[in-house]
Formats: structure tokens, sequence, C-alpha cells
């Protein structure tokens, strides 16, 4: 029989050997597990205990001690710089003298009051105001810069705007009215056409008196102008009848005291 013919390892042996492997792996694990409980660690003990003999080592250890001090920079101590700077000094032994001296009162001169004022007043040149030598200023309203419109006694009419090119033909004599106070004027605007008759009027500014605004309307409507020449006519240029001139009539009422019949009755 060759060598090559020989039987290998059977599925038996093959089985022993992985047995016999996995029970020394759990030997070895049960043996390492055998160790006790690990022992605690022991605490730190922070104080520390110096026994002395002497007053020297006593010096050493508080110089000791006192170099662990985190506090040793920041606050004074006598192991520090200020130790030997500023907390370790020695009180002066000179003493001055105490001198006591009687009070010494100033003395009063009755007859020097008033003494400095006067001198003053005697170096002193006080001119007077020359309020009265300057000029009276002059007055704006005695120098005006507008005409004045005289007063009149009599109520007026004032026309105003295109139309106060257009002659009027007609004379117009506006009465006076009674009232208690001053009346303002009536404005009125007016249309005129070609004809020269009145066409459109309507009141602007009423004066405060009904009767008055109501009797320049009436009269504003019944006056009469220059008619435009039509063509043909005359020299001037010719103008249509729908043309109309617009203007304003202002009148200026004048006002008298009311008579002693139409005064109100004063009650008692």
């Amino acid at each position: 029989m060759n060598a090559t013919d020989s039987p290998g390892w059977t599925k038996r042996r093959w089985a022993y050997w992985i047995l016999s492997l996995f029970l020394l792996q759990v030997g070895l694990v049960l043996w390492g597990n055998r160790r006790g409980a690990p022992v605690p660690e022991r605490p730190i003990f922070r104080t520390t205990v110096r026994l002395t003999l002497d007053d020297e080592q006593t010096r050493k250890i508080s110089e000791l001690v006192a170099r662990d001090d985190p506090a040793l920079l920041a606050l004074p101590n006598f192991s520090g710089f200020s130790g030997s700077a500023w907390l370790n000094f020695a009180a002066p032994d000179y003493q001055p003298p105490e001198q006591v001296e009687s009070p010494r009162w100033l003395t009063l001169r009755e007859g020097s009051f008033g003494s400095n004022f006067a001198s003053l007043l005697a170096t002193s040149v006080i001119a007077p105001p020359l309020v009265a030598d300057k000029p009276v200023p002059r007055l704006t309203w005695s120098d005006p810069k507008t005409a004045v419109a005289p007063i009149t006694s009599r109520s007026r009419l004032r026309i105003d705007g295109d139309l106060a090119g257009r002659p009027m033909l007609m004379s117009v004599e506006l009465p006076r009215w009674e009232a208690s106070d001053v009346l303002s004027n009536t404005v009125v605007r007016a249309a005129v056409n070609a004809d020269g008759t009145t066409v459109f009027a309507v009141i602007l500014g009423q004066s405060g008196s009904r009767g008055a605004d109501n009797y320049a309307l009436e009269l504003s409507n019944r006056l009469r102008f220059q008619p435009v020449p039509r063509p043909g006519i005359g020299s001037a240029p010719a103008a249509a009848l729908d043309d109309y001139t617009w203007g304003r009539l202002t009148f200026q009422w004048h006002t008298s005291p009311l008579s002693a019949t139409n005064l109100p009755a004063i009650l008692p």
C-alpha cells in the first residue's frame, strides 16, 4: 500500500479535536475569572500633618504653606511682595510740638463805613441818559403809500372789468340806507349783450342788509349801456349780438342812523 493510499483523518477524529479545543478555552476563561473583586482605591488624604521641634522649622513650614496659597498675589499677604512693601512698616517716632496761640480779633473801624462807596462815586462819572436828545421816530402811518379814498356823504356805484369801457345810458342815484351799523359793499357780477341790456346778474358779496342787496340786484338788471355798433354802421369794428361784456358792479352804501320811529323798544 502506498502512502498516498493511507486513509486521512476521519470525521470522528476532527470532532474530538474541536471538542478538546473548546473545553480548553472554557477552562482558561474560568481560571481567569477566579481572581477576587477589585480592591477599592484608597482615598487621598489632602491634609498634611507636619511636626515641628523648634521655631526655625515652624517658620519654614509657615512659609511653605503660604507659597501654596492661590491668593498669594491677588490679596495682601505677609509672605508676598506686599508684606515687605507696605504691610511691615513702623510708625514714625517724630511728634511735632503742638503750638497753642491765643486768638487775635480784627479791629473794626466805625469811621470807615461807606468810605469805599464814597470814593467810587467821587472817581466815577455817570453820564446822564440821552433819550431826550434823540429825534422822534417817524410814524409809518403819517406817510401813506396808497391814496385814501375820500369819505363821501352819498352812496356810489363803481364798475370794474370789461364793462367799465362801455358808457352807461342812464344816470343812477343810489339812496342812503338807515342802519345801526356801517354796511359793507354789495358786489354784483353782471353780463351785458351787444344791445346794452343786462342779461345776467348775480350777487357775489353781500352788504349785511337784505334790502340793500335786493335793490342792487334789481338795479343791475335794469341798467342800460351803450350798444356795440352793428356791421355797416359807424366806423367801429362789428360785433355779434351773442357776445357778452362781463363786469363787476360795486355798490358802496352810505349809511345814516336809524330814525326814532325805527329804533327798537328798550325793555325796562
